[in-house]
């Protein structure tokens, strides 16, 4: 699914919930894009995950799924840790998330 879809399905949960802990909605879908190109390359309705396991399978006939698995998920680990530290500080630093928008609501 695209992430506007899903977007537009998880938001009326978690805008209201942030906006309750005294954020703003804009630093709720910053968290969910960060959350959301983190796993994207382990969606296996991905376009790439076939182009992958077939240049996969020309190295190495016997990859599977599993294979492709095994082999990605280091990175959107790596970019979780790395989007999410950079969040962090970014917040801590107290820098505006938009034109006149802080992660905190007022």
């Amino acid at each position: 699914a695209s992430g506007s879809a899903i977007w537009s399905i998880l938001a009326p949960i978690f805008v209201p919930m942030f906006m309750l802990l005294g954020f703003h909605p804009a630093f709720a879908q910053i968290l969910f894009r960060i959350a959301d190109s983190s796993v994207l390359p382990l969606a296996p309705v991905s376009p790439f995950v076939p182009l992958f396991l077939g240049f996969l399978q020309r190295y190495k006939p016997d990859a599977k799924l599993g294979t492709y698995y095994s082999l990605v998920l280091p990175y959107p680990l790596i970019f979780l840790v790395v989007w999410l530290l950079m969040l962090l500080a970014w917040y801590l630093v107290g820098l505006p998330i938009g034109p006149g928008i802080y992660p905190r609501l007022s």
